[in-house]
């Protein structure tokens, strides 16, 4: 006897912002259909907070690390109820 199971397709978050290119001397964040904007929140690889970034209007780009130490770090942003967290590299 043969049994099938149904999977159900993997519901996708939508992504409010990406970083233009994870790997770089600096990190150019674009964001669109962010009503109140753009708040994210800079971690470094150990888990410490070392930057937070703001941007009024509901779409546009950051750029971020032109002051930070090459490194690997990560960048959460949080938006009602959708959270988001992505790592990226400085090189020098």
């Amino acid at each position: 006897m043969t049994s099938f199971v149904a999977e159900e397709p993997a519901k996708e978050t939508p992504t409010l912002w990406t970083p233009l290119s994870p790997i770089g001397n600096k990190i150019v964040l674009l964001y669109h259909n962010n009503p109140e904007g753009l708040h994210a929140q800079v971690f470094d690889a150990t888990g410490r907070k070392v930057n937070e970034v703001h941007a009024d209007g509901s779409s546009g780009t950051i750029t971020w690390g032109e002051d930070q130490r090459p490194g690997v770090y990560f960048i959460r942003v949080e938006s009602g109820v959708s959270r988001q967290m992505q790592k990226v590299v400085l090189i020098r």
